[in-house]
């Protein structure tokens, strides 16, 4: 009896676990959730000077986000900063995660970082509430 007991506390608590892990349901029935865009600027680390094309680096990426069982919306930029007084222009691809954790997130950026060397990756964190119409 005590296995039996033991058992349905434990299915309990993970049950417990998953929901709260879901996010918070609004009166709308979306779920708040935090999500996740990486900015890839895609000047090379070592030349500060765009090396990769567009579709190569997209290839790249999508790649290293499809190999870890995500999914993603890629979106194109052009983008610019600005250092010691020199704008520097260059392209990005920004990628777009839903239903990911921040620390599966940023060990994405820094894969990508590194697999393409990059200059920079940058993550944003921001939460909005999503539902699925079926």
């Amino acid at each position: 009896m005590k296995s039996k007991l033991k058992r349905t506390v434990m299915i309990l608590a993970v049950a417990t676990m998953m929901l709260t892990a879901c996010g918070k349901t609004n009166a709308d029935g979306a779920t708040q959730e935090k999500y996740y865009k990486i900015y890839c600027g895609l000047n090379d680390a070592q030349t500060g000077t765009q090396v990769l094309s567009m579709q190569e680096a997209g290839e790249s990426i999508r790649r290293l986000i499809t190999d870890r069982g995500l999914g993603y919306t890629e979106y194109t930029a052009n983008g610019a900063y600005v250092e010691e007084g020199t704008v520097h222009e260059n392209e990005a691809l920004i990628y777009q995660l839903i239903f990911v954790e921040k620390d599966e997130a940023e060990s994405l950026a820094e894969e990508i970082r590194q697999e393409l060397d990059l200059e920079s990756v940058l993550v944003e964190e921001t939460e909005g509430a999503f539902h699925f119409l079926q």
